[in-house]
């Protein structure tokens, strides 16, 4: 192998290492922030916010990682 595609492999196993804790990071600050808004507007013990935000830190997370995988996988 050169040493250009061992370099490309070693950054795509990096990725591919973090990602899930990118992933994670973005939906329990979704939830925890969905919490703080719920608890903020007086909502009581609605599960909505929490779920909303932590989809939106889903599909921000998902646009990251495209990112990080799309920029690892070339030069």
């Amino acid at each position: 192998m050169t040493d250009a595609k061992t370099r490309i492999k070693r950054r795509v196993m990096i990725t591919l290492a973090v990602l899930p804790i990118i992933i994670a990071g973005f939906v329990l600050a979704g939830v925890f922030l969905g919490l703080y808004v719920n608890e903020a507007w007086g909502l009581g013990n609605s599960a909505l916010m929490p779920i909303v935000f932590s989809l939106a830190g889903f599909f921000v997370s998902l646009i990251i990682s495209y990112a990080a995988a799309k920029r690892a996988a070339t030069i």
